[in-house]
């Protein structure tokens, strides 16, 4: 699977110039959410980042045990509808492995949430489609979608309703 980790910096070469800089302010953009998605063949990988309150309801660093409390509730809850708000075509049959997902905090107090997921599909997803669907956390209004499958480079905005991708050429 030495193929993904090219993948995914593959997708950071149609990021413009100066959006690292960027992406530090806008990381904490309440609502906003990123997701990459990279395939090499029939294995790919994941990964999704938000600011905490999108997931957990706040962002601050954990403070209490109702804190703590959240924090887990907001991770299984993601764990267990990730392959419902990102949604394969049957026929793939995609497994998600997890690698990792937490919140992350900052010196700022700021937190975010990261997940992290190897796909493992019978076959390329490229020539099927995606449908998104973040609808189960309605903090995140806007997810903006990079897919990578091949030589193929897809994007797509996702608001409040379900989205789908064709990964056609």
């Amino acid at each position: 699977m030495t193929g993904i980790p090219i993948l995914l910096l593959s997708l950071m070469a149609f990021v413009p110039a100066g959006a690292k800089s960027q992406k530090t302010q806008k990381a904490h953009v309440h609502g906003k959410a990123e997701l990459s998605l990279a395939f090499d063949q029939e294995k790919g990988s994941l990964q999704f980042e938000t600011p905490a309150f999108a997931i957990v309801g706040f962002e601050h660093s954990v403070k209490s045990e109702v804190d703590r409390k959240k924090v887990q509730m907001g991770i299984d809850e993601f764990e267990k509808q990730v392959s419902k708000m990102i949604h394969f075509e049957e026929g793939l049959r995609c497994r998600f492995e997890k690698e990792k997902v937490q919140v992350q905090s900052d010196e700022h107090q700021h937190s975010d949430f990261v997940a992290i997921y190897n796909l493992h599909c019978t076959r390329s997803p490229l020539g099927t489609s995606i449908r998104f669907d973040f609808k189960k956390f309605p903090k995140l209004e806007k997810v903006e979608v990079t897919i990578l499958v091949g030589d193929l480079q897809k994007s797509i905005t996702v608001k409040s309703q379900p989205a789908q991708i064709e990964l056609k050429p």
